[in-house]
């Protein structure tokens, strides 16, 4: 059995360009959640910072990711818009506690 792809993208709006960012963030929401591999997919923003995001995604597996990755949605909405219009963005991967030996 492949191992769950998990990631978190940590994603900073340039100075006045936070409301785009948000409503394009927002947008890649509902079509993700229907890809078939996608297990979670959560939009949160900072309280103290409206500038920063945070997508916390779980894949069935990297495959689901790379999918997830190349999909039409993410190309036109993250790497079409919201790239341009970031200060800085950080996707990290991460292991589950439960599966590590």
């Amino acid at each position: 059995m492949a191992e769950r792809w998990i990631q978190v993208a940590t994603i900073v709006a340039k100075e006045g360009d936070e409301g785009e960012v948000g409503r394009l963030l927002a947008e890649c929401v509902p079509p993700s959640r229907a890809e078939e591999g996608v297990l979670l997919y959560e939009l949160v923003r900072s309280k103290r910072n409206p500038r920063q995001f945070l997508v916390y995604e779980v894949y069935r597996d990297r495959g689901a990711r790379d999918a997830h990755r190349d999909s039409e949605h993410v190309q036109r909405l993250i790497v079409g818009d919201v790239l341009v219009r970031a200060e800085s963005v950080d996707i990290a991967p991460y292991v589950a506690m439960q599966e590590v030996s």
